[in-house]
């Protein structure tokens, strides 16, 4: 869930949430002042008010906002925060961070609210079996998915809501170690963001990015048959390989580029630009056009009309001929394959043999009118590569029957795998360069699937971090 439709919810939740909760308030002032006999100060009304209302809004959140679908949890630690490694995107480091922030006021206002939980072990564990409650309600709701990071994020919010309150409290009553006591106070919180920041750190000064194929957790394989099936003999050698680092935009060309090519297409109409991450969206008329920053790919589309001509062939040479008017050329030795009436996709695989070249897909659709009202062009132009180590055959297979491979929580347990195949490919990282992984042809539960397994050593985050701590311990002992 994106910030823009939280902030949209939260602004349908608060037209009805926020009198709802001041009459809560009120009733438990009222039972303070007339039942215990004890007047309840204006501010802890205030901070009253405002900690129903933060709870209020989670249970909003996380059950009024969702469809029913099954129950099914998920209790692999930090799943989130490899997912949100491996693929670096904002998306999901703002999931991460939201579950996190969202339960920060807890930890701030509870202890402000109410004495009892002035001590933080107290505050925590509150906090934690209201998050708790929340996972299990919507396991047994079938209202979203039970996950164990979630329960993680959310005490780590409380936490840091009470430390920020007990630096806050400390400089306003205690009078006896008060700079003793903020330091304390601000330990966890250095601890949390140093960890955020250093992951920064790491994925900013690493030569290449993270795969996002690569796995989020270690699949249970203790129950698994494991056979392989290849006509020739697993290598256990390691060889070198390539990572492809393929042209580029700059934003600045990446909207030049965008409008010229509209302007070659003949489409009219004010631009509309906007971006999401390396990816730049322009809108003009009734066309949009999305180019990748990172290696100079882009899809044209025309939206959708009531009066849209109907999709049919318009002949090869036909095709070639309006491409060009676009000033898009087919690579020699490219391969053209027709999946139905309409539709024309080119194909070229990559040359190892050259350290530049192009390789990837063009795909467009014609209509019976002779236009072409869909473009996606992948073709990817290379202007360098790097030589890496790769680990062997063997090392990648050992790490597929250990369960190091991306496996969606909801397909089940795997009760046989049989490998069939393999062939070493390519896939974009985090930071766009191509590295080599192994494509594994398998056999799981009778069903055909492919897995991936990072060819390049040095993908695995875990590595990575040796790597870092080792840098430091360096520098310390120098």
């Amino acid at each position: 869930m994106s910030f823009v439709s939280i902030l949209a919810q939260i602004r349908e939740f608060f037209i009805v949430a926020a009198p709802a909760s001041l009459v809560l308030t009120l009733i438990f002032a009222a039972f303070h002042r007339f039942i215990l006999k004890k007047k309840m100060p204006v501010w802890k009304i205030i901070t009253g008010f405002l900690l129903i209302l933060i709870i209020a809004f989670i249970a909003y959140l996380t059950f009024y906002t969702r469809s029913e679908t099954y129950a099914s949890y998920d209790i692999h630690a930090f799943r989130s925060y490899r997912e949100a490694w491996n693929s670096f995107s904002i998306r999901n480091w703002q999931l991460v961070i939201f579950n996190i922030l969202v339960f920060l006021p807890i930890g701030f206002l509870l202890p402000l609210t109410l004495d009892i939980m002035r001590k933080g072990y107290r505050t925590t564990i509150v906090g934690a079996l209201f998050s708790a409650g929340i996972e299990f309600g919507q396991y047994y709701t079938k209202l979203g998915l039970c996950e164990l990071d979630d329960l993680i994020n959310n005490t780590i919010g409380i936490i840091l809501g009470y430390c920020i309150f007990r630096v806050l409290f400390t400089f306003v009553d205690d009078k006896k170690f008060k700079w003793v006591k903020c330091i304390l106070a601000l330990i966890p919180i250095s601890i949390i963001l140093g960890g955020f920041a250093s992951m920064y750190y790491i994925y900013e000064n690493q030569p290449f990015g993270n795969l996002p194929i690569n796995y989020t957790y270690q699949v249970d394989m203790s129950n698994t048959d494991c056979r392989v099936q290849l006509g020739v003999l697993l290598r256990s050698q390691k060889n070198e390989g390539h990572i492809y680092i393929p042209k580029s935009y700059s934003k600045k060309q990446a909207e030049a580029f965008a409008a010229h090519q509209l302007n070659r297409m003949g489409v009219e109409g004010k631009n509309k630009l906007s971006y999401d991450g390396s990816l730049l969206t322009l809108k003009r008329g009734n066309y949009r056009m999305i180019v990748n920053l990172d290696d100079q790919s882009y899809h044209i589309s025309r939206l959708a009309e009531e009066n849209m001509d109907i999709q049919a062939d318009m002949g090869i040479l036909n095709v070639k001929k309006k491409l060009q008017e676009y000033d898009i050329e087919i690579p020699k030795g490219a391969v053209l394959t027709k999946p139905e009436e309409g539709a024309y996709v080119w194909s070229i695989e990559r040359n190892d043999e050259h350290a530049s070249g192009v390789t990837g897909t063009l795909y467009c659709r014609t209509t019976q009118e002779g236009e072409i009202f869909e473009i996606e062009n992948r073709m990817i132009t290379f202007d360098s590569d790097v030589r890496v180590k790769l680990i062997s055959e063997r090392e990648a297979a050992d790490r597929l029957k250990n369960g190091y491979f991306y496996w969606d929580i909801h397909n089940g347990e795997i009760l046989t795998l049989k490998i069939t195949g393999l062939e070493l490919t390519y896939s974009q990282d985090s930071k766009g360069y191509y590295q080599p992984v192994y494509l594994f042809h398998c056999v799981v539960n009778g069903e055909n699937r492919d897995f991936v397994i990072p060819a390049y050593e040095q993908t695995d985050f875990t590595e990575i971090y040796k790597t870092y701590i080792e840098k430091i311990k360096e520098r310390i002992n120098r």
